[in-house]
């Protein structure tokens, strides 16, 4: 007895089958290669019929932008209803005008058999066997897929004409791998139905792990530095502190021996500052010895260091205040006077003063400056 042979059309229905990843629950694309197997005259009719293993229908619009066909409309409501999940298979069998048959499997690559018990109770006798998949011998060796930059998570598979064990086709070497090709790393999916994450993504990841941990050696080393800061800063105001009460002290004891000076001459005494070590400062005449012992003029006056030196400065008046000022750096530097000293100006002439210093003694001025160390 001959079998008659299948129409040679419903053996070559094309089939694409997609891997669930990405927003696919909200739209799926079919492959750009696929569209040539679909006339223009049917794609126009802007619906899709798809069918599941129970035989429920659900049309779904199509959704035609320039990256390729969506699936859109009504693509919700199916993928709800058959419970969708990531890195599930769908095979998709065109059965001509746009009517297409879908199977659903898992990821174990087996048909899952909750797909009828849903719609139809639990599976009895008559349920097909559950199946797995398989590839078979793939027809033309061409590229798996295309796929889009800006769709390569949801739009990862390709056409291809899948065969299905028990359909007299000849089983495949174990562990064969199809290979899905994308920009960037290939995905590979074996026959045992492992779905891998793209290598890229992967990569990604341990670029993220390694910024991360470059962020958290920074942070420890700034932290470091923070604290090493802190603590100069703290070192720095105990310095200035014991400085301070040191000088105290110091100019104390100096101002202590300008007490004791006495002459037969009018004087007054002053204690050096920062401020008057710097050029364009002055020293001030107290306003009683001023109005007392000193022309309302502006002159210049003669000043005599210990050593017998004479310089020449002026007396400034401004606003009934008094000052010795241009020529007073060049007497207070070539006299080496420093911050703390004290000074008496003896007025032994109409315009000249004679000036005493009393400086802070040097083993104490050497301990204030070893302190900055």
């Amino acid at each position: 007895m001959v079998i008659p042979r299948r129409n040679s059309m419903e053996r070559k229905k094309p089939h694409f089958f997609k891997v669930l990843l990405g927003d696919f629950s909200h739209r799926l694309r079919i492959p750009p290669a696929f569209m040539k197997h679909i006339s223009e005259e049917a794609s126009s009719k802007g619906t899709a019929i798809l069918e599941g293993p129970s035989s429920k229908v659900w049309h779904v619009e199509l959704s035609k932008q320039t990256n390729g066909t969506y699936l859109q409309d009504g693509w919700q409501e199916f993928a709800k209803a058959h419970s969708l999940r990531v890195s599930e298979f769908l095979v998709f069998r065109y059965d001509g005008n746009m009517r297409f048959s879908v199977k659903f499997f898992d990821k174990t690559a087996c048909e899952r058999e909750d797909i009828f018990t849903s719609f139809h109770g639990p599976k009895t006798q008559g349920w097909p066997p559950k199946k797995s998949l398989d590839f078979g011998p793939i027809v033309s060796q061409q590229k798996a897929c295309e796929i889009d930059s800006k769709n390569y998570l949801s739009d990862n598979l390709c056409t291809a004409k899948l065969s299905f064990r028990g359909e007299h086709k000849p089983s495949p070497k174990p562990e064969q791998v199809v290979r899905i090709e994308t920009e960037d790393h290939d995905l590979p999916v074996s026959v045992g139905g492992r779905v891998h994450y793209l290598r890229r993504r992967q990569h990604m990841m341990s670029e993220e792990k390694i910024k991360a941990q470059d962020r958290v050696h920074y942070l420890r080393r700034r932290q470091h530095m923070m604290s090493e800061e802190k603590g100069k800063a703290q070192d720095r105001v105990h310095y200035l502190g014991r400085r301070q009460h040191m000088m105290s002290e110091e100019k104390g004891k100096a101002q202590d021996r300008a007490n004791s000076f006495t002459s037969d001459f009018p004087f007054f005494m002053t204690i050096i500052t920062v401020l008057q070590l710097r050029r364009g400062f002055f020293v001030w005449i107290p306003a009683q010895f001023a109005k007392a012992h000193l022309p309302k003029e502006r002159v210049k006056i003669i000043l005599r260091d210990p050593k017998g030196r004479t310089w020449e400065a002026k007396l400034n008046i401004s606003r009934h205040r008094y000052t010795i000022s241009a020529g007073w750096i060049a007497f207070a530097r070539g006299n080496n006077l420093e911050e703390g000293d004290s000074c008496i100006f003896e007025l032994v002439g109409k315009l000249k003063m004679r000036v005493h210093i009393f400086r802070l003694a040097r083993e104490n001025k050497a301990r204030i400056k070893s302190q900055a160390i």
